[in-house]
């Protein structure tokens, strides 16, 4: 999957001649597709405008036989009703080691990241790389944190899942996400963070808790933290079902549990070589989580940052857009080699301005937007819709 790269600027008004076409009508559970319109695009000539009319770069001078085809774009009308979408978050925790510091970091921090979730309905659940189904605590106790299992943020009681709507205040439920994130560092040494989320998702069929966890209108974000690669060097033994560590493998679990259309955000906190001048030796660079950060649009943190402060505020800020996203008819296009995307946002009280970003066909919205119906105007290649 190829991740657009993100353009933030504020939305203006067009308007087009309208021929329609009605599509998607149930594209995603958080946003309901009236209709779409397509607007025909024309030079002056009335011919149709081809992608050579978005650059100021003189057309190729090929030979016939290998001229590339001409595309016709056209102007998409988009009508779109925008809700707040449940937020599912799941912070996999390596438990080796050498994290003690590296847990105690995040879990100092973790305000950063909870503040920008206030008002949104969210939960939380915390596992370990721990491929077993037992594991250990701070203390040395066997405790079932392994193999997917979420861990308790109460010690009194088994409470698997933090609402937002559980503690009282935002800062009790800050106090119990730090502490579930300091698990300890007396876990395997075979970290397995990928498969750790794969099992997660698979106890949704034989745990009544986890299955709570993963909601079929919600977007889904991991947040994995850890300093070595899958397997802790990326090469996988034929224990603990390999399979299961491949990143492919993990997303086609999400699409055949959800469907196609469910947001899954893979963010990762890992060891960079020459990065982590403290880190022990064998440490090894987070490779395979990072390609799947990229491959989901997720975030790509450094596992030994002295300010993990900002690195879990940009982090809020990215699962915050998740709330607001929104599915696109296709892909726009750039209006111009600025950069910038030809997008425009209107309300029933007119002309929206905002700020966002585009990722392929996914708009997502930095501020977020009040619920309601809205209309959308951009421009796309016609083969793409």
């Amino acid at each position: 999957m190829r991740i657009s790269e993100r353009h933030y600027f504020t939305a203006a008004l067009s308007l087009s001649l309208l021929v329609p076409l009605w599509l998607f009508n149930n594209c995603a559970t958080d946003v309901q597709f009236s209709s779409i319109e397509v607007l025909s695009l024309e030079d002056s000539q009335g011919a149709s405008i081809s992608d050579t009319t978005h650059t100021s770069n003189p057309p190729l001078n090929l030979p016939p036989a290998i001229q590339p085809p001409e595309r016709n774009v056209v102007q998409i009308r988009q009508q779109v009703q925008i809700d707040k979408k449940p937020l599912d978050i799941l912070f996999v925790i390596d438990n080796s080691g050498s994290m003690t510091a590296y847990q105690q970091n995040m879990g100092e921090r973790i305000s950063g990241f909870l503040d920008h979730l206030e008002g949104l309905d969210w939960q939380i659940a915390v596992t370990s790389t721990d491929p077993n189904e037992i594991t250990r605590d701070r203390r040395g106790h066997r405790v079932s944190w392994g193999d997917g299992q979420f861990r308790s943020f109460l010690s009194s009681e088994h409470q698997p899942i933090l609402r937002a709507n559980d503690p009282s205040t935002l800062g009790q439920a800050q106090l119990l996400l730090a502490n579930a994130i300091e698990m300890g560092a007396r876990g395997s040494g075979d970290e397995r963070g990928i498969r750790a989320t794969y099992r997660a998702l698979e106890r949704r069929s034989s745990d009544i808790g986890q299955a709570a966890f993963f909601r079929q209108d919600s977007a889904l974000a991991v947040v994995l933290i850890s300093d070595e690669d899958e397997c802790s060097n990326g090469v996988c033994s034929t224990s603990h079902s390999p399979e299961k560590s491949l990143p492919e493998n993990l997303l086609e679990q999400v699409r055949s549990q959800f469907g196609k259309e469910k947001r899954f955000v893979f963010n990762s906190f890992i060891h960079k070589q020459g990065q982590c001048p403290g880190a022990h030796r064998a440490a090894r660079e987070g490779n395979t989580y990072r390609e799947l950060s990229n491959e989901t649009g997720g975030l790509v943190g450094l596992v030994c940052a002295e300010d993990y402060g900002q690195q879990l505020s940009d982090l809020g800020s990215l699962v915050k857009q998740l709330a607001y996203e929104t599915k696109l008819a296709c892909e726009p296009l750039e209006k111009s080699e600025t950069g910038a995307i030809d997008l425009k946002i209107m309300s029933n009280d007119g002309l929206v301005e905002t700020s966002f970003s585009v990722e392929e066909n996914n708009l997502l919205f930095s501020s977020g937007l009040p619920s309601g119906s809205y209309t959308l105007e951009y421009s796309c290649y016609e083969d793409e819709i």
